[in-house]
């Protein structure tokens, strides 16, 4: 293909080599479904899952990847059998929350409402906050209640955020965990804090709160918007995923 082009004269950026991937949760059947593409036509695509090395292990790509457990995939382009240009790399998790019902006890904003299920379908957002993947608060807390459907045995829950200070979306400055068996009474079981920082980068972060391992149904998460920049200016809050193990 590669040859070919050459041949032709045909100019192409170092980025043709890239292979990039979109991910849609299938919830009724409790997976993710991974599309890869290139922008050349007809790309030899090849991945593998797990830690095999991208190499003669690799199985080509022919239709959307369908994934149900936690897992590391890796793609490449091929030519000559031999994999080019950089390898994709993702992991996927999931968690005791995915694909779970979540109550929102604040709304999140409009302009930025992902999906009914973006909390807790195993597709993490990225630094391009405009990606679908997002939900945000504009000064409010972020306060929700994730429903495990039955009783389970947990010991961490983590909370994925962005910040973009340049664009007004900051950290929580606190984390809370509370935990219940019948969506009545609650306690907590963890707290992080974390003081306004300056950050000239966008950057991801998962905010981990570890605990003993406690039996619940009900996981309420409370994520402390900073409220005002110290320019004065109202704060971002932006969350893609809570993941609960």
């Amino acid at each position: 293909m590669f040859k070919r082009y050459d041949y032709q004269g045909l100019n192409y950026a170092k980025s043709a080599y890239l292979v990039t991937a979109s991910s849609t949760a299938d919830l009724a059947n409790k997976q993710v479904k991974v599309e890869l593409k290139n922008e050349f036509p007809n790309p030899d695509i090849r991945y593998v899952l797990g830690n095999q090395s991208i190499d003669h292990h690799a199985i080509k790509y022919t239709t959307p990847i369908e994934i149900k457990e936690t897992t590391v995939l890796k793609a490449s382009l091929f030519q000559d059998e031999k994999p080019v240009g950089k390898t994709f790399t993702d992991t996927i998790v999931f968690h005791k929350g995915f694909a779970k019902k979540v109550k929102y006890l604040t709304p999140f904003n409009e302009n930025y409402k992902g999906d009914a299920n973006t909390m807790v379908n195993a597709i993490r957002g990225s630094k391009n906050f405009h990606d679908g993947q997002w939900q945000a608060w504009l000064v409010n807390d972020m306060e929700l209640v994730i429903d495990l459907e039955k009783v389970e045995s947990i010991e961490q829950v983590s909370v994925g955020a962005l910040e973009s200070q340049g664009a007004g979306v900051n950290f929580p400055i606190q984390v809370k965990v509370l935990i219940s068996t019948d969506g009545i009474k609650y306690t907590q079981v963890g707290k992080i804090t974390r003081p306004y920082a300056t950050n000239p980068v966008p950057e991801l972060k998962d905010f981990k709160i570890n605990f003993q391992k406690q039996n619940a149904r009900f996981v309420k998460v409370i994520g402390g918007n900073l409220k005002k920049s110290p320019k004065g200016e109202s704060s971002w809050l932006f969350v893609d995923e809570i993941l609960v193990n």
